[in-house]
């Protein structure tokens, strides 16, 4: 028996972190979304697609992996969404404050190919 009840259920795509933090009193939560769909394609000369041995073409490979990640605001009964962010395979986000102004780093894990040097993160 357990002491915790859902709450509510809020869309995610793949997650990889979740993170809470409260702006001038208010709850926020950061969704980091990795990729839509089943079976991530990681968009080098090994990727196919799975119709044909033919290796998928960059920006095929990418889509999966180019997805908005959300940030949701309390309104005081229930978590809305408050703004998508457009992420590349986001895997983690943390949220920080520098003299009053609050920031969300978001770590994003693809580019053009997984883990490559062509890799950015966002603040």
């Amino acid at each position: 028996h357990s002491d915790w009840r859902e709450a509510q259920l809020l869309p995610s795509s793949r997650a990889r972190d979740v993170e809470f933090f409260s702006i001038d009193g208010v709850a926020h939560l950061a969704i980091a979304n990795m990729y839509e769909g089943d079976d991530p394609c990681y968009g080098d000369v090994w990727c196919v697609n799975k119709r044909s041995t033919d290796p998928l073409h960059a920006e095929e490979a990418r889509r999966p992996y180019h997805i908005n990640s959300t940030i949701f605001r309390h309104d005081g009964t229930k978590f809305q969404v408050h703004q998508e962010i457009p992420t590349r395979g986001a895997m983690d986000m943390e949220h920080f404050v520098i003299s009053g102004r609050h920031f969300l780093c978001i770590s994003n894990s693809f580019e053009n190919v997984l883990s490559s040097s062509e890799t950015t993160s966002d603040i």
